[in-house]
C-alpha cells in the first residue's frame, strides 16, 4: 500500500482536516477563488457605493462654506468646481493685495460709494489737501505785474470756486498765477492798441492843424482846466473816446469866452474885427513872455487869447 502524500496527511488529531507541510508547493486555485469572490464581492460592494452615491448626491467640496464667501468668488467669476484655477486666482489676488499690507491707516483713503455723499466727498477731499474753509486760501504773495495785489472781489471769488471744486490749498497759488499772468497779458495787449491807435490819431490831427497843432493843443488843456478836469483825466478820456474827439472838444471850450471877458479885452485895446484879432495872436504867439504867462494860467493873458480866438472864429460872446 502506498504511503499517503505528507501534504494531504490529516492534521494531528483530526480525521477530517489536513495541514499543509512548509515545504509543499502552493497551490492558488483556492486563493484565486478566494480573491476572485473578494473581488466579486468588492465589485458589488462598489457597484452599490456608486448606486448609493447616484442615489443619494455628493456634496460639492465648497459645501459648508459662507454664502458670503461663494458670492464674492461668483461676482469675480472664479471657477469654484476647478479647485486649482481657484487656488490659481485667489493667489494672484492675495500677491495684490500684499502691496497694500502695512500701509498706515492714516494712508489709506476710502472713497464714498454714493457720488451725492458731500460729507463723505469732502472730507476724501480734505484728505487730498482742499482747506476747510474757502478763505483758508492765501493769495497775499501773488502780484500783478505792476507790482499790486489781486483785486479783492476777484480773489474771494476764486476762493470759492476752488473750495466748490475741492482744490488743494498748496496747488490753489499757481492756478491763481496763472489767471493773473492771463490778466496781465490782456491788458498789456489792450495797451498796446490803444498807444498805437493813440498815435495815429495824434498824427492825423497834426496835419489838419497844421502850423496851429501847438495852439490849438495848449488852448484844449486851458479848457479842460477850466472845466476843472487834470491831465490824467483827460489821458484817460482820450484812450476811450479817441485823442482827436476830446482835443477838439476841449479846443472848442478854450477858445468860449464869457461877455464880461470879451469886453474887458475889447477896452485894453484888443483888436474888434477877425483879420485884426489873427494878427494879434500870431504876435502874441511869437512873444516869449505871453507864451510862458499863458501857459501858466495867468488870467489876464488866458481871457485875452480866449477873447482873440472867440473874434477870430466868429464868437461874439
Amino acid at each position: 500500500m502506498s504511503e499517503t502524500p505528507p501534504a494531504l496527511r490529516p492534521a494531528p488529531h483530526s480525521s477530517q482536516s489536513y495541514f499543509r507541510s512548509p515545504f509543499a508547493p502552493r497551490i492558488h486555485f483556492d486563493e484565486a477563488g478566494a480573491g476572485g469572490g473578494g473581488a466579486a464581492g468588492g465589485s458589488g460592494a462598489g457597484d452599490g457605493g456608486g448606486a448609493a452615491g447616484a442615489g443619494g448626491g455628493a456634496k460639492p467640496w465648497f459645501d459648508g462654506l459662507d454664502a458670503e464667501t461663494l458670492g464674492a468668488w461668483d461676482n469675480k467669476g472664479w471657477k469654484k468646481d476647478d479647485p486649482r484655477a481657484l487656488v490659481g486666482e485667489l493667489h494672484k489676488a492675495w500677491k495684490a493685495a500684499e502691496k497694500f499690507v502695512g500701509v498706515p491707516a492714516d494712508q489709506v483713503l476710502k472713497l464714498p460709494k454714493d457720488a451725492s455723499d458731500e460729507a463723505g466727498w469732502a472730507s476724501v477731499r480734505q484728505r487730498l489737501g482742499m482747506p476747510a474753509e474757502a478763505k483758508d486760501y492765501d493769495f497775499t504773495t501773488i502780484k500783478r505785474a505792476d507790482g499790486s495785489a489781486i483785486d479783492q472781489t476777484l480773489a474771494d471769488s476764486l476762493r470759492a470756486a476752488m473750495h466748490k471744486a475741492g482744490t488743494p490749498k498748496d496747488a490753489a497759488p499757481e492756478i491763481i498765477k496763472a489767471v493773473v499772468k492771463n490778466m496781465d497779458d490782456a491788458a498789456a495787449a489792450t495797451a498796446a492798441t490803444r498807444a498805437n491807435t493813440l498815435k495815429a490819431e495824434r498824427e492825423t490831427l497834426t496835419k489838419e492843424w497844421g502850423n496851429n497843432f501847438e495852439f490849438n493843443r495848449l488852448t484844449a488843456m486851458q479848457g479842460a482846466k477850466r472845466l476843472g478836469v487834470d491831465e490824467a483825466t483827460v489821458a484817460k478820456l482820450e484812450s476811450e473816446i479817441g485823442y482827436a474827439k476830446v482835443m477838439e472838444m476841449f479846443r472848442k471850450i478854450g477858445q468860449g469866452t464869457s461877455e464880461d471877458t470879451f469886453v474887458e479885452a475889447g477896452s485894453s485895446g484888443n483888436p474888434t474885427t477877425l483879420n485884426g484879432a489873427k494878427a494879434r495872436i500870431s504876435e502874441l504867439k511869437s512873444d516869449p513872455e505871453f507864451t510862458k504867462k499863458y501857459l501858466a494860467g495867468s488870467k489876464k493873458e488866458v481871457d485875452e487869447m480866449n477873447a482873440l480866438i472867440a473874434l477870430a472864429n466868429g464868437i461874439t460872446a
